[in-house]
């Protein structure tokens, strides 16, 4: 029985440290990403300064030490902070403490800017507070290669290691829950997903030029979704089955990324199989590439300790069974839906709220965005492509809408935007970006005025893409005198 524990809950060491090295790294890559846009997302100066989320924050659990100061130089602080705790943890030094800093400052820094938080971000927050609980730093590390230490067993088998895997196995199980009862049974269902506007890359594109496959390739998604997770918690041959169910899921994510811009959704997802790759696997490159794995001791513990212990375990096994119940509350019409109000304050406080509701019912086009601004040399531009002209073009349906973007998280906030069209929005987004195009063109091409465009698809029959769309002007934003007091950032 304790060997079928192990086999099917228990994580294996190098499993472990590869993922840790994998985590560090993708956080450290994500806080560059995102502080190219500091100014903008980050401080009031940009498109969501603090007293718009006020309100937000308020009536919620949520927190944010990134809420306590609106400059650049205190965010870039929080993000100096993030990153030697990212690199810390990437290299195993002092590896719970590091996960600790890092899962704080990342819950901090997804409550500063809700807007831009996608799946993707959500999986990582998630998994980096599981890993919290979990021997991140046993092998391969800093702090087991120059602070000596008991070793656990390996694998290493416990509550946390259990949630960590029925968390990845939970993302999979509701998003397929969620597509079976939206479009994904249709025939036109896959068809939709993949040629959604603002998510489309040219490899999406492609796959539109065999429509008789599409449906196929939708129900083998949704049935991985179901299967793979089930496959992997196999009571029988698992580890062969772990592996084949890893290859599977990796390649699921490599198609993703190759035809549609999910962020950091993709390679999050791959990492989190990582904990699932059995011992057979290090095995065999063991023997291809010998390395020294540490025996395992056992320490002596004292009362205290063991106590201690058994709280943890004990705290660890209540959140584990509260993340799926909070699950289930998120789906409309369960009867633990009515309780979802009551339910969120543990998930906000910790950073565990999910939903995974990824591309359950896309619309059949999404829209796309026209900044207009008024030169004083009466010129008319688009501040939205690099300030080309504002002549029919730019209202003109793009090629890859996507494009129009620098990164993902501007695509998701514009995206958001298009879904709940928020009025409060609009004013900091003319300001955001009138400004910095007068910081950083001369006095006669300063702005006068910026306008906000949104070309909205026409209601066509159902499955259709819709061929017209109508024009609405969102806001309206005048410079007088003609703000310039903006530091040049990356461009929406």
């Amino acid at each position: 029985m304790a060997n079928r524990r192990e086999t099917l809950f228990g994580i294996d060491l190098r499993s472990l440290a590869a993922f840790r090295i994998g985590i560090g790294a993708l956080l450290l890559t994500d806080l560059g990403m995102r502080a190219t846009d500091l100014t903008a997302h980050y401080t009031d100066d940009g498109i969501v300064p603090r007293s718009l989320l006020d309100d937000r924050l308020r009536d919620s659990w949520r927190w944010s030490w990134h809420m306590l100061n609106g400059s650049a130089a205190f965010q870039s602080a929080l993000f100096l902070v993030a990153a030697f705790a990212a690199a810390a943890l990437m290299v195993g030094f002092r590896t719970r403490f590091a996960t600790v800093v890092s899962w704080l400052l990342l819950v901090s820094l997804h409550a500063r800017n809700p807007f831009i938080v996608n799946a993707g971000d959500v999986l990582l927050r998630v998994v980096l507070f599981w890993s919290i609980f979990l021997p991140l730093g046993a092998v391969w590390s800093i702090d087991h290669r120059y602070r000596p230490q008991a070793i656990p067993k390996n694998p290493t088998t416990s509550v946390a290691s259990a949630a960590i895997l029925l968390q990845v196995a939970c993302m999979y199980w509701m998003t397929a829950y969620f597509k079976w009862h939206g479009i994904w049974l249709t025939p036109d269902g896959f068809r939709r997903v993949v040629e959604l506007d603002s998510y489309a890359k040219p490899f999406a594109y492609q796959l539109l030029n065999f429509p008789d496959l599409l449906p196929w390739m939708g129900c083998g998604v949704l049935s991985l979704e179901i299967c793979g997770p089930i496959l992997a918690f196999s009571p029988f041959a698992t580890k062969p089955i772990r592996l084949l169910v890893f290859v599977c899921f990796c390649l699921l994510h490599i198609g993703i990324e190759l035809s549609l811009t999910v962020g950091l959704f993709s390679i999050i997802s791959i990492l989190a199989w990582i904990l699932f790759i059995p011992d057979v696997f290090w095995n065999r490159c063991n023997a291809k590439w010998p390395q020294h794995l540490p025996p395992t001791t056992t320490p002596t513990t004292t009362d205290r300790q063991r106590w201690i212990a058994s709280t943890v375990n004990g705290f660890v096994l209540l959140i584990a069974i509260y993340v799926p119940i909070w699950n289930f509350a998120t789906v409309r019409g369960s009867w633990l839906n009515r309780y979802q109000q009551t339910l969120s304050p543990f998930v906000e406080l910790t950073g565990l709220r999910q939903k995974w509701n990824m591309f359950v019912a896309p619309p059949s086009s999404d829209g796309w965005y026209v900044a207009v601004a008024r030169l004083k040399d009466g010129q008319t531009v688009d501040l939205l492509r690099d300030g080309a002209p504002a002549d029919w073009k730019s209202f003109e349906k793009p090629v890859y809408a996507y494009r129009r973007f620098p990164n993902h998280r501007w695509r998701k906030f514009y995206r958001q935007l298009s879904q709940r069209h928020s009025d409060s929005t609009f004013p900091y987004i003319c300001r955001f970006l009138g400004g910095r195009w007068n910081a950083t063109h001369p006095e006669s091409q300063w702005a006068k005025s910026v306008e906000l465009h949104f070309m909205e698809p026409v209601e066509s029959e159902a499955g259709e893409v819709p061929d017209s769309f109508m024009q609405q002007v969102l806001h309206e934003e005048l410079f007088e005198p003609p703000a310039s007091s903006f530091e040049q950032d990356s461009t929406p």
